[in-house]
């Protein structure tokens, strides 16, 4: 009882303790060691509940990495400790459902008999501790299947939903299952899945969370996060050997060597450090399955154990973009995360004496705007800008407006500017970023602009040039004027013409090394840029390349506005800063 009352606070021990689990491929009941994706899991819903009172997580993982068993576990210790709750577990087909509840069974019969609470009754997916006085815990362990009646009505306290990104489930299921889950007293929900594929509800619910944009905190575990997945060398000779074959164009080429000493780690609450590395063992261990149940087929390994998150949503048309080069840049990111500071911009606001338009940026941890480099005045830049359709995608929601800064000599991001926002407020954005990194061409009124004209552009550039009289507007001189004459157009258009040669730039950028990106966003667009069987460049079904656009333009900018190399000289003050920017001296 000593150890079941410290348990109520440590549940690792407590699993270690009372719960056996069957070995894999040996089938031999083991104690209940937790794993280190399983510890992850453990920690963030702990630490959301200690910071919010309710825990959301949404898990995307390689097959086999026990998150379901955690879960189930859990969730069995919630049930024989608290009263009156209602736990709830739903899986993608009745084998799963049939099999997790016979984990929960044996959790039962394995777990001290004297610990366990009185129970009324148990049946095939329902097991109720209580008396038959009904003065018991008047707890319910439930589980159902995806697509039943069981997604709307009693209330639950703890929801798993398993394998989310498979049918039947829908977003309309999910959402009655989740709405029956109270925001306070504890409540737990976690999706988990596999990806099935770029567009449905799981991958546009997890491009949400990964945007901030949701209640739920993402988890992604590459599969080499599991210590399992290593193959030993018979001696040291076979050791070396594999380690000269390397780069073998049947296991990815480079991709396969570049993978070699990444690593995965996560900081945990009480300050320890969980971390694997992709060793040889584990490579070898990759080449088994690419082989093996792959079929040897790099995609389908790709899907069932992905090596980070944008390549486990496969898609049907062709890659556009270097993948071998982009996967190896989205490890980077995820192993050593860029410094940012996250801004939001004023707009609306106008001087009540002279109704100019002031420009204010205020320092906002969830802010839009992304800060990878502050603003130098000895550095030049340039602004590309996609501006948003107004199309309504899945669920009834609009897709994103983006803007990109660049360092208009190295083409590296050093800002990014990504949310929905009315065409003519856009214009505010943009105005505000143009001034602040107007750098080194000597111009105060800002940087030269690069407004994707196609669309509701044409309202943003009106914008810009009226309300906020910005001079340095990319345009096009067009001689179709009657007599000879020629006019200005302003803004970049999109055409067919165009594209492609955006495209392309930004594509052999890519291949060289020059790109410059540091966004995990903006490469997990690049990522899912394609090019269909038709030969249409675009973002996959359920995808988005607002970011791909706007970046592909202030690339363009770089090239058709090339700045003009000042002498260097120490940064000018700047007068008058602070009525308009927050904090003071924001490039400091």
């Amino acid at each position: 009882m000593q150890l079941l009352a410290a348990g109520l606070k440590d549940y690792p021990a407590l699993m270690q303790a009372f719960i056996k689990i069957e070995q894999f491929g040996t089938k031999r009941l083991i104690p209940f060691t937790l794993n280190k994706p399983q510890r992850v899991l453990h920690d963030a819903l702990e630490r959301q509940l200690k910071e919010r009172g309710r825990a959301r997580v949404m898990v995307l993982k390689s097959r086999r990495m026990g998150i379901s068993t955690y879960i189930a576990a859990r969730f069995f210790i919630h049930s024989i400790t608290r009263p009156n709750r209602h736990i709830h577990i739903c899986t993608h087909e009745d084998d799963l459902t049939s099999e997790l509840f016979r984990w929960v069974k044996a959790f039962e019969s394995g777990w001290p008999r004297r610990l366990l609470p009185s129970k009324r009754y148990s049946s095939k997916k329902e097991l109720v501790w209580n008396n038959e006085l009904g003065s018991g815990l008047n707890t319910l362990y439930s589980l159902s299947t995806a697509g039943g009646r069981e997604k709307r009505g009693r209330g639950y306290d703890y929801l798993h939903e398993s394998e989310v990104a498979s049918p039947p489930w829908t977003g309309e299921f999910a959402l009655g299952m989740e709405s029956s889950v109270a925001d306070i007293g504890g409540t737990e929900i976690v999706r988990e899945s596999t990806a099935n594929g770029v567009g449905g509800f799981f991958h546009e619910e997890w491009v949400r969370a990964s945007r901030k944009e949701s209640d739920y905190e993402p988890l992604f575990f590459p599969w080499w996060a599991l210590s399992v997945y290593r193959e030993a060398f018979k001696d040291q000779q076979e050791r070396e050997e594999f380690a000269q074959s390397l780069g073998a164009v049947r296991y990815g080429g480079e991709e396969e060597s570049k993978l070699l000493g990444t690593w995965w780690r996560h900081e945990c609450l009480d300050g320890s450090t969980l971390e694997e590395e992709c060793t040889l063992e584990a490579l070898k261990w990759r080449r088994m399955k690419i082989d093996g149940t792959a079929q040897g087929s790099l995609d389908k390994f790709r899907q069932e154990f992905p090596a980070n998150a944008s390549e486990a949503f496969l898609f049907s048309g062709r890659a556009y973009f270097d993948m071998g080069t982009l996967r190896h840049l989205r490890q980077q990111i995820e192993e050593n995360p860029p410094s940012v500071k996250r801004y939001r911009i004023l707009t609306g606001h106008c001087d009540p004496n002279t109704r100019k338009p002031l420009h204010r940026i205020l320092l906002d941890p969830s802010g839009p705007l992304k800060v990878y480099q502050l603003p130098d005045p000895r550095n030049f830049y340039r602004i590309g800008v996609d501006v948003s359709e107004g199309i309504e995608i899945e669920g009834g929601r609009r897709d994103y407006s983006a803007v990109v800064v660049v360092n208009a000599e190295s083409g590296a991001d050093v800002a990014i500017w990504h949310s929905k926002i009315a065409p003519h407020l856009l214009g505010w954005i943009v105005a505000t970023l143009g001034k602040w990194y107007q750098g080194a061409d000597g111009d105060e009124a800002g940087c030269w602009a690069g407004i994707e004209r196609n669309n509701h552009g044409l309202t943003t550039l009106t914008a810009l040039r009226e309300t906020h009289e910005y001079p340095l507007l990319h345009f096009e001189q067009k001689f179709d004027v009657p007599g000879g004459g020629s006019r200005k157009r302003f803004g970049w258009l999109t055409d067919r013409v165009s594209k492609p040669r955006m495209i392309d730039e930004l594509a052999a950028r890519i291949l060289e090394g020059t790109h410059g990106l540091v966004d995990p966003e903006l490469v997990d667009e690049c990522m899912t840029f394609v090019e269909d069987p038709e030969g249409k460049l675009g973002a996959e079904v359920g995808c988005h390349d607002d970011l791909v656009m706007a970046k592909a333009i202030a690339l363009q900018m770089c090239l058709l506005h090339k700045p003009r190399r000042a002498p260097q000289k120490p940064p000018p003050p700047r007068q008058g800063i602070e009525t308009w920017f927050q904090p003071r001296k924001p490039w400091e």
